[in-house]
């Protein structure tokens, strides 16, 4: 919230809020929590030091690397709850 308040873009941060909301109530899944926070540390660091930089290439370079870590939890979590695909040998 902090890094986009300035931007005065209402949608985008009501959109923050449902995300944040999503994101809440699904990290209490097991699967999806993150037990290692040293890397989502050093994401924030590299976050606050690109924005107080004021270097906007390396802030987004940032944001996304940690965006990608949370993608990958949501797909290794997805793949886990599919069911597995049917063995043609046994049919």
């Amino acid at each position: 919230q902090v890094l986009f308040e300035p931007l005065g873009n209402l949608t985008l941060l009501k959109l923050l809020d449902v995300f944040w909301l999503a994101y809440r109530q699904a990290s209490g899944r097991a699967d999806l929590r993150n037990d290692d926070l040293v890397p989502t540390y050093r994401d924030h660091a590299a976050i606050f030091a690109a924005v107080e930089a004021g270097d906007a290439a390396a802030a987004r370079e940032a944001l996304d690397r940690h965006y990608a870590g949370l993608s990958g939890r949501l797909t290794r979590a997805r793949a886990r709850a599919r069911p597995p695909a049917p063995d043609p040998a046994r049919t």
